[in-house]
């Protein structure tokens, strides 16, 4: 049967202009080779200072947000598309950074 093994470690650092102090979470969508969205999105981020899997995040409240995401031993394979925003304390969503992951 699918086995998750973990495949990635990501992290962002988010910024706000209002101030660091203002930004919420930070979370990311991702779309498979056939664009299609994971069922799991969004996918919450953490700067908890929890090193333990997924959290994955070495200090807390430093506006790095971490993950470490598993892929199913029978994903297909190809470019994963990432999608990152972070949102502020007031819930405007930040412009979206994507990046792209080749699974083979």
């Amino acid at each position: 049967g699918p086995e998750l093994v973990p495949a990635a470690f990501l992290k962002v650092q988010g910024s706000d202009p209002t101030g660091e102090c203002d930004l919420l979470s930070a979370f990311f969508n991702s779309f498979n080779p056939s664009g299609i969205l994971s069922s799991q999105n969004p996918f919450l981020m953490y700067d908890n200072g929890n090193t333990s899997l997924p959290y994955s995040d070495t200090i807390a409240n430093d506006k790095k947000y971490s993950l470490t995401i598993f892929i199913n031993n029978q994903a297909s394979l190809g470019n994963y598309s990432f999608r990152f925003n972070a949102k502020d304390r007031l819930g405007l969503v930040s412009d979206t950074l994507t990046k792209i992951i080749r699974i083979y």
